[in-house]
C-alpha cells in the first residue's frame, strides 16, 4: 500500500515504526530548505525505512541515537546498495529530531585536551589578558607556536623547561622555507617577529646568502645575516648613512640636503599605500585594519589608527 508525503513524494509502504509521525514534518523541512525532489524523496524514503527498522528492533523513540543510525545502515547494506550521502542524511534527519525534542539531545564528553593544547590554552590567556594583542595576532602566534610544541614533543608531556633557543631555531630554519618567513628579532619594543617574504624580496636574499657563505666560507663571520666587510655586525650609523648617499645619488636629496627621506619612512609609506588600495577596492577598511596592525608589529590596534 503507497504512502504519500508532503502531497508529492509517494512511497511504496505505510509509514511505520516510532518516527513514523515525523517523516511528514522532515519531508515539509527538507522542501523549505529548497532540496531538489529526487534529492527530497531519497531523505524521505530513507527516514521512513530507519524508522520502520527501528520499530522491528523494538527501541523506543526516547532511546533513537546516532548509534542506531549506524547499525541500520550496516544491515541496509546486506540488502541495497548504500549510497555515499546515507550517513549524511540519517544524521540530518536525527539532527531535525533533536531540533524538534523529539529524541535525546547528543550528549557530546568534555572535550580531553593533549598536553600541547593545554599549554596552547595558557599561552593564549597569556597573549590576550596580559599582553592584550590584538584578535588576529593572537590568532597567527597560537598557530606557529602549536606547529612548535607538536614538533617538539609531540603527543608527550609538554616540559617547557627543556626547552632552549636552539629548539627554536632548529624549527625555524625547518619551517621557513616553506612558510617563506623572516625572523626579526629584537625589533620594536625588544621583540621578535615573523614576517612574510615577497618572492622577489626571497630571490634577492638567496642571492645575498650564496655569496655571502661563498665570501666568508672558512673564515669568522658574525652570526647576523648581514654583515660588513670585515664580517661584523653592520652599524646602525652607518646603515643610515649609506642610505643617504644613495638618496643623494638617485635623486631623493638635494646634494646639501640635510633633511628626507628616511629608512623608516618606507614603512610608513607601506602602511599609507596599503589603506589606500583598501579604500579605492571599496574594501571594509575597519575590520581589515587589525591584519596591518599585526603585520606592522602593532600591539595595540589603536596604534594603527594614529
Amino acid at each position: 500500500m503507497t504512502c504519500i508525503v508532503d502531497n508529492d513524494v509517494v512511497l511504496a509502504q505505510t509509514l511505520e515504526g516510532p518516527l513514523s509521525a515525523q517523516i511528514e514534518r522532515f519531508a515539509r523541512w527538507a522542501r523549505e530548505e529548497g532540496y531538489a525532489f529526487p534529492t527530497r524523496r531519497r531523505k524521505v524514503m530513507l527516514a521512513a525505512c530507519f524508522s520502520r527498522w527501528l520499530g522491528q528492533q523494538a527501541v523506543s523513540i526516547r532511546r533513537v541515537s546516532s548509534a542506531h543510525a549506524a547499525r541500520y545502515l550496516r544491515s541496509r547494506a546486506h540488502h541495497v546498495k548504500i549510497q555515499s550521502e546515507d550517513a549524511g542524511t540519517l544524521r540530518q534527519f536525527l539532527d531535525f529530531l533533536r531540533r524538534q525534542a523529539v529524541v535525546p539531545a547528543k550528549k557530546i564528553p568534555p572535550p580531553q585536551l593533549t598536553p600541547v593544547e593545554q599549554a596552547l590554552h595558557a599561552f593564549e590567556r597569556y597573549l590576550r589578558d596580559e599582553r592584550m594583542l590584538a584578535e588576529v595576532t593572537i590568532i597567527y602566534y597560537v598557530s606557529f607556536v602549536r606547529g612548535f610544541l607538536a614538533h617538539r614533543f609531540g603527543d608527550g608531556p609538554v616540559r617547557l623547561s627543556r626547552l632552549c633557543a636552539a629548539d627554536v631555531v632548529r624549527f625555524v630554519q625547518r619551517q621557513a622555507p616553506c612558510l617563506h618567513l623572516l625572523t626579526i628579532r629584537n625589533a620594536k619594543f625588544g621583540k621578535t617577529r615573523l614576517i612574510p617574504l615577497h618572492p622577489s624580496t626571497r630571490r634577492v636574499l638567496a642571492d645575498y646568502l650564496e655569496r655571502r657563505n661563498r665570501h666568508w666560507a672558512r673564515r669568522s663571520v658574525s652570526s647576523y645575516v648581514f654583515v660588513s666587510n670585515w664580517g661584523n655586525q653592520l652599524d646602525g650609523g652607518e646603515i643610515h648613512r649609506t642610505f643617504y648617499a644613495l638618496s643623494r645619488q638617485i635623486g631623493l636629496r638635494g646634494p646639501s640636503d640635510s633633511h628626507g627621506p628616511r629608512l623608516h619612512d618606507m614603512r610608513h609609506r607601506f602602511a599609507g599605500m596599503t589603506l589606500l588600495r583598501w579604500y579605492r577596492s571599496g574594501k571594509d577598511v575597519e575590520q581589515k585594519l587589525p591584519f596591518l596592525s599585526a603585520y606592522l608589529g602593532h600591539v595595540h590596534v589603536g596604534d594603527t589608527y594614529w
